[in-house]
């Protein structure tokens, strides 16, 4: 069709041209009528449930548009409620305070859910768990279920499932070679790990825990000048500075004479030879 043919159309011109254009437009519309618009009110789509039998669908309002068991259809969903398939036809669920809607080994439904309560699957289906006071929800080596966390524990894993840690007074938990276990501190001891696992090291008067060459963490005790030189091969014993210039002011103006082996020896232990 040409815009002359339009033209024609409009004055009326009945040329050959036009008349083809007439019968082709009747058979348009005579295979393929036209929907009015007079079908459409506000709110309605197009739909056709049949093939060419198209028909407006008026969709109301907090509706979806579905098909659930027969016709293309407004589907309304209601307050607090869900629009699934539970074990018929695409239907709104309702969904109650406090409820989650869950699948189990059946249909679709909504599971209560208590107060102080999880929701999880165990051995069977999904279900609300409920979490005591005071404890905790873990899996060993059966299904979830709620650990009891006693006063001063902690929650943790030994050499069997989950559990609670008794933690005694003046304890710490700590791994060595075994488990996890609780290590007790005595007064006065510091927790290291020398040679062996970990353990508590005591600290008594006037020493420090350290390590010098070739040894373990250990006490250090802080010695005088002149103890050093009596006992020359202890390596525990670490003489202070000032330990080490009283005893050479007092090697040097005691009576008597200084050997030269005392004097390197004390200057020795200041010079750290």
């Amino acid at each position: 069709m040409t815009a002359g043919n339009i033209d024609n159309i409009r004055t009326g011109v009945r040329d050959d041209e036009t008349r083809q254009t007439f019968q082709q437009l009747r058979k348009i519309f005579k295979d393929e009528p036209y929907v009015p618009k007079s079908l459409f009110d506000a709110n309605t789509i197009l739909k056709a449930d049949t093939d060419d039998t198209p028909e407006a669908l008026t969709v109301a309002e907090q509706s979806v548009v579905g098909r659930a068991d027969g016709s293309i259809d407004s589907l309304p969903v209601g307050t607090n409620e869900l629009l699934g398939r539970a074990g018929g036809n695409l239907d709104g669920l309702a969904v109650g305070t406090n409820e989650v809607v869950a699948r189990g080994s059946a249909n679709i439904s909504p599971v209560s859910v208590a107060a102080n309560t999880l929701v999880g699957r165990a051995g069977g289906d999904i279900d609300d768990l409920a979490v005591g006071t005071n404890e905790v929800v873990a899996r060993g080596s059966a299904n979830i279920a709620p650990v009891s966390v006693a006063t001063n524990t902690l929650v943790g894993r030994a050499a069997g499932d989950i559990d609670d840690l008794a933690v005694g007074t003046n304890e710490v938990v700590a791994r060595g070679s075994a488990n996890i276990s609780p290590v007790a501190m005595a007064t006065n001891t510091v927790l290291a790990r020398a040679a062996g696992d970990i353990d508590d090291i005591a600290v008594a008067e006037d020493t420090v825990v350290g390590r010098v060459a070739g040894g373990n963490v250990t006490a250090l005790e802080i010695v005088t000048a002149a103890d050093k030189i009596a006992d020359p091969g202890s390596d525990s014993k670490l003489p202070s500075e000032a330990a080490t210039r009283a005893a050479i002011t007092a090697a040097t103006t005691a009576p008597g004479k200084v050997t030269w082996g005392e004097f390197f020896a004390l200057t020795g232990l200041m010079h750290g030879v």
